[in-house]
């Protein structure tokens, strides 16, 4: 993924992962403004976003710690929402892609957090919340800020 930002030295590829605009018709945010938003007000360079669901791809010279509450305020002045904004670069996506734990990716879901859950938090997911599907909890090696959820009639990785 990183060649998607070849030619910008000095800064650093992000993505980042808008929680809860454009669904269902709420929190609406055209992904043209959003654009316009990171690049013109904030400053990102090589801004690109897929389709309407807020998955933005930038580069940013700014401190990384600092950078979702940036976009959060930014987002909450422009259109009156505040989602929350999760960042990844692209080789910790790699590893989650890399690191899944169920063979059959069609039906895999995978929630990215903002922070590494403590045990006992991660120990309170419940299995039979939704039967049938089955939740790996986060902590695997290398990807403790991620959960992968899948649906039935997948099997395990090897």
């Amino acid at each position: 993924m990183e060649h998607c930002f070849a030619g910008m030295s000095g800064s650093r590829a992000l993505v980042a992962l808008l929680r809860g605009i454009n669904v269902g018709g709420r929190n609406s945010v055209p992904m043209a403004g959003l654009r316009s938003l990171l690049e013109d007000e904030l400053g990102f360079a090589d801004v690109a976003t897929y389709i309407q669901s807020g998955n933005v791809l930038f580069r940013s010279r700014t401190p990384v710690k600092t950078l979702p509450t940036r976009i959060e305020e930014a987002i909450a002045q422009t259109y009156g929402i505040r989602p929350a904004v999760v960042l990844r670069t692209p080789a910790e996506l790699e590893t989650v892609v890399q690191s899944a734990p169920f063979a059959d990716t069609a039906k895999l879901h995978v929630v990215f957090l903002d922070r590494k859950p403590s045990a006992n938090a991660a120990a309170r997911l419940d299995p039979d919340r939704s039967p049938g599907r089955r939740t790996a909890p986060p902590g695997r090696p290398r990807c403790g800020r991620s959960a992968w959820r899948r649906r039935p009639g997948d099997r395990p990785a090897r």
